[in-house]
């Protein structure tokens, strides 16, 4: 987690980037399909509410 902080605050958008973490998966989101898809959509949808 400390990593992906670091990293996104080397980012010119910082300050509107969200980190989503979805616990207890690797690089691959192996069986957890269903939780990422949720992020995901819950990502979009919060965009689309904002415009």
């Amino acid at each position: 987690m400390v990593f992906l902080r670091n990293l996104n605050s080397h980012m010119p958008t910082a300050d509107q980037n969200q980190l989503i973490f979805i616990e207890e998966t690797g690089h691959t989101y192996q069986r957890k399909e269903q939780e990422t898809a949720q992020a995901l959509r819950d990502l979009v949808l919060g965009w689309r509410n904002a415009a």
